[in-house]
């Protein structure tokens, strides 16, 4: 019975237990003895941010906090805050209890729910019910000053290694059923198993910039894992290292199944186009479509081909290339439109880029986004400026291409602060930044 209802407290312990995804284990018992005096390590105090490495980059998570006290009795209390971005007046609300120990020279630490709000109403795990057992979470720690790695047992990994008597299965939740000796016995021998320990945990403090370290760690710590090798070359894109961009997006490639092989091509054809290496680019896009079976994936490599033209300065080569994708039977997607536009008009051939536009325009059928990209681009939408293109959208180039139909008509001041805004503000991993920078060197100080 007592094992039923330690189980109520599952609801409040899920966050850090990872009960989405790959959950951490759970147990009945503590990781510490009941006459062992806890470690202290005051590194720990103090305010901290989540900070993840996955496959898109590092993030911090800016709506998230943690607060860590001392208490008397040597462990230590972590108050985590979450508000909600869509409803700024809701926060969630958590206290731990977190004691630390140390099993051979090692750092650990046992984690208890303490409470939790409910809507405005806080509460703890013994509010569910008199008798609940309280679980525990058991883990292993690397402090610094001003960044923390944590790892927990893996639910999974006790699930495969350790016999069904030691073990409860509840919902997807793996609860250790074992002794406070045989939990020590398993940190002690497996806690820098990166199997056993599951995926690594950070803490940043709040004004310190620790991806950087972050990536480097998880890079020593799973070298060949596709996720973390295409994520730290996002990050390495970021800070423009574009050789070490290189280097990681061909590894995860590598790694890539038959499925992604042609996406994992592009990627690295991205990193080059960042570095300039143009040639480069076009080998690895040109490799990509030839591992695309789908024509409008093909398509897409087509013009990947014919922007690294285009920046490179080679017109005519760009032209040939944006002629051949087509999204539909009678139109060219709106990037191609554009693109090949600007490229006419460079190519000194105006009269016919105008008309090439303006018979593009008449006949074009895309989605709602790609019209209004058109209708941006070519003066139709009154009282729009550059200022007004969101984060995302200078990202994903929509800045850059209206500053090229800009430069196309004359209009050199709206064109350039297009270019400026996308540089300042576009992620510096995406191709628009590049091609937005080349643009701005191209028109000089004129």
């Amino acid at each position: 019975m007592k094992h039923t209802l330690a189980l109520l407290g599952l609801a409040l312990s899920c966050l850090l237990a990872g009960c989405g995804g790959s959950p951490s284990a759970l147990s009945l018992r503590p990781l510490y003895k009941a006459d062992e005096k806890p470690v202290a390590e005051p590194r720990l105090e103090g305010e901290w941010v989540p900070v993840a490495l996955s496959s898109s980059g590092v993030h911090q998570e800016k709506n998230e906090h943690w607060r860590v006290t001392a208490q008397d009795d040597g462990c230590y209390q972590g108050e985590r805050r979450k508000k909600d971005p869509e409803k700024t007046d809701q926060e969630e609300n958590e206290f731990y209890r977190v004691c630390l120990m140390s099993l051979d020279g090692k750092l650990f630490f046992d984690q208890q729910l303490e409470k939790q709000n409910v809507g405005r109403v806080m509460i703890s795990p013994k509010d569910l019910a008199p008798d609940v057992v309280t679980l525990h979470m058991a883990g292993r720690l690397w402090p610094q000053q001003d960044l923390i790695r944590l790892t927990r047992l893996s639910g999974s990994w006790i699930k495969e290694n350790q016999p069904e008597e030691l073990q409860m299965n509840h919902g997807g939740v793996v609860l250790f059923t074992g002794s406070t000796a045989q939990l020590r016995d398993i940190m002690t021998r497996h806690g820098e198993d990166p199997k056993a320990a599951g995926p690594a945990w950070y803490l940043c403090r709040p004004n310190a910039d620790c991806r950087l370290r972050v990536v480097e760690d998880e890079l020593a710590r799973e070298p060949d894992d596709r996720d973390i090798l295409a994520g730290a070359a996002t990050f390495y894109a970021e800070i423009e290292d574009y050789d070490k961009m290189i280097v990681l997006a061909n590894k995860a490639a590598e790694r890539a199944s038959p499925d992604d092989a042609s996406f994992a091509r592009d990627f690295v054809g991205f990193a080059r186009l960042l570095k300039r290496d143009f040639a480069g680019a076009r080998s690895e896009f040109a490799a990509a479509r030839k591992q695309e079976s789908q024509a409008e994936n093909q398509a897409v490599d087509d013009a990947f081909i014919g922007i690294s033209y285009f920046l490179e300065g080679k017109y005519a080569e760009a032209h040939s290339a944006f002629a051949k994708p087509k999204a539909l039977p009678d139109s060219s997607p709106a990037v191609t439109i554009i693109l090949d536009y600007a490229t006419l008009v460079r190519m000194g051939r105006r009269k016919q880029a105008e008309s090439f536009l303006a018979d593009h325009m008449a006949r074009f059928v895309g989605d709602a986004d790609e019209q209004l990209l058109l209708l941006r681009a070519t003066g139709r939408v009154k009282d729009f400026s550059p200022a007004s293109f969101t984060d995302d959208e200078l990202t994903g180039g929509e800045a850059a291409l209206y500053a090229l139909v800009r430069l196309a008509k004359g209009d050199r001041e709206t064109a350039r602060e297009a270019l400026e805004r996308t540089v300042k503000n576009a992620a510096k991993w995406s191709p628009a930044y590049a091609g937005a920078k080349i643009e701005l060197e191209r028109m000089g100080t004129n």
